[in-house]
């Protein structure tokens, strides 16, 4: 059976409630399951707790399912929002990177033509003016053929790009039928959003981001 993406969207939120009444669950998202460092293309429900602790410590009510209808769970200790560190980039969240991902992710690899230049990083999923969503990426990554692919050339086509900015940015809405998620490897799901006027530009913002080469930094 084919799932899409509000399949587990809708396993999430039916789900989300009971996991944040267990004991140090401070988070609830979806995106692919890690295991041993290194991120897979399972999508998971991922349960964000204080500290990652054996089965054996906690109590029967305590313990988060392996697997929430029908989708396995992955449970990763994270801080709570405003008391997160600079991260720099590790082997694993590079290799992880290269990984054709299906739903997408922000923090994958994602190129445009055989130029290394023309390569680099899908940094979110947005909406675009039209309702529909689109790669968020760097301006250098999409002007030549168009056309996106993850991660590259030989794999998947997933975009066509709509919008180059004056900037270093582009969107490239996505190909029918292409999944994607919210999550952005090496952060987590983005869970909520800010409306900015022009004054708002004027600003400094600590910003956390993951490059497909620099890995997660702030």
């Amino acid at each position: 059976m084919v799932h899409t993406i509000y399949d587990v969207l809708s396993a999430k939120q039916d789900c989300e409630a009971e996991l944040l009444r267990l004991k140090g669950v401070h988070g609830v998202g979806i995106g692919p399951k890690k295991v041993a460092g290194v991120y897979t293309g399972q999508v998971s429900i991922i349960v964000f707790v204080d500290k990652k602790l054996p089965e054996s410590n906690l109590d029967a009510s305590s313990v988060v399912p392996r697997e929430i209808n029908g989708y396995a769970t992955d449970v990763v200790a994270k801080p709570r929002v405003g008391s997160h560190k600079t991260r720099s980039a590790s082997r694993d969240l590079q290799a992880s990177n290269n990984y054709v991902y299906s739903p997408l992710v922000g923090g994958c690899r994602i190129s445009s033509s055989e130029d290394l230049e023309h390569t680099g990083t899908l940094g979110m999923i947005v909406i675009d003016e039209s309702g529909r969503p689109a790669i968020l990426s760097c301006k250098h990554v999409t002007e030549t053929s168009g056309t996106i692919f993850q991660p590259g050339i030989r794999h998947n086509l997933v975009a066509q790009v709509t919008k180059v900015g004056s900037r270093d940015c582009a969107l490239a809405a996505l190909d029918s039928g292409v999944l994607w998620t919210n999550f952005v490897l090496g952060i987590g799901p983005i869970q909520a959003f800010f409306n900015i006027n022009p004054n708002d530009l004027k600003k400094s913002y600590p910003v956390r981001k993951t490059g497909a080469v620099t890995g997660t930094t702030s």
